[in-house]
């Protein structure tokens, strides 16, 4: 009972064929959208949202993970909410590239002084990014009143959040619903964290 759209913005490896097989056998009804050229997250995001038919949204990247019943606890508890609910949000363990559990969840690592918020949780956001968006559900139509993700951006989530959060509500489910895996090629830690990267957060 869901649409499952994958994609894939020009992996330099085998990926997409392995995807490609992958869906073939398991998932044919999937959407598949495969790129030649790299056109970046931001605008691969929007591709895949112009193909998206459910009321609901949820995304993961290639690395990270979710727990089996990440979409059913959160679709229940939004679906008790009113619709001014664009987004509801968990908090996500850390693992590292072996799989292997780190010590502190996603909020603690990121903003250890989070109070986890629902309602009206722009003016804490504005301090910090402090939602995992591997452990969110969004309301589609949300997303799309906002014009979609911003394709002069590298990084999407931060900004569509703090956009939200302006006009909606975010709703805190409290419960380790996915897995944020630390991997030292990572986007985020490449963009922004490098020694000779000049960045402003």
């Amino acid at each position: 009972d869901f649409q499952l759209i994958v994609t894939d913005d020009c992996s330099r490896d085998n990926s997409a064929d392995l995807i490609q097989a992958w869906l073939s056998t398991h998932r044919p009804d999937a959407t598949f959208i495969r790129h030649t050229k790299n056109i970046g997250l931001c605008k691969t995001l929007n591709e895949a949202l112009s193909h998206a038919k459910g009321e609901f949204i949820s995304m993961i990247a290639t690395d990270d993970a979710w727990e089996p019943d990440k979409i059913q606890t959160q679709l229940t508890l939004m679906r008790s909410q009113t619709a001014n609910v664009a987004v509801v949000y968990s908090d996500a363990s850390r693992m590292d590239e072996a799989s292997l559990r780190l010590e502190t969840n996603f909020i603690e690592a990121h903003t250890p002084t989070c109070t986890r918020p629902s309602g009206q949780v722009f003016s804490e956001l504005a301090n910090r990014n402090f939602i995992p968006a591997m452990a969110t559900l969004i309301r589609r139509q949300a997303l799309v009143d906002m014009g979609g993700y911003d394709e002069r951006l590298t990084y999407e989530d931060y900004d569509m959040w703090l956009r939200l959060a302006a006009r909606y509500d975010f709703v805190y489910c409290p419960a380790e619903l996915a897995r944020y895996r630390i991997v030292a090629t990572s986007l985020v830690r490449t963009v922004f964290f490098q020694p000779t990267a000049h960045h402003h957060l």
